[in-house]
């Protein structure tokens, strides 16, 4: 059921790669993390954010936190503040400092959907 979450990376349009988010696993984004996670942009931490796939029933969804960056994290063009973490959905655009490329959340579940505001 949570098998096919993923992070597509895309820039300018163009799709660059795609990352699989796995269950229950905390993975760290930033300059110096390994790949796929590495974010070769110097406006980026070195530990810059991370994500956390949770899937118990009564809290499922993908967690998105900034550990305190210089340059900040967005998702879709929205400031998130340090050290809380977020839920992000399908669709949903996350960006790591000044960098351009796009980390696009696709896979999960359809409760995984952004509720209509």
């Amino acid at each position: 059921e949570y098998g096919g979450v993923r992070v597509v990376i895309m820039r300018h349009g163009e799709k660059l790669g795609e990352v699989r988010v796995e269950e229950g696993k905390e993975v760290t984004v930033g300059r110096t993390q390994p790949p796929p996670w590495r974010l070769d942009h110097e406006s980026c931490s070195r530990a810059h954010a991370s994500f956390f796939l949770r899937t118990k029933k009564s809290a499922s969804g993908l967690s998105l936190k900034d550990l305190k960056s210089a340059h900040g994290t967005r998702v879709d063009g929205k400031p998130i503040k340090p050290n809380e973490a977020v839920t992000v959905y399908n669709g949903q655009k996350i960006m790591f400092g000044g960098s351009s490329r796009e980390y696009v959340v696709t896979g999960l579940p359809e409760e995984g959907k952004k509720e209509s505001e």
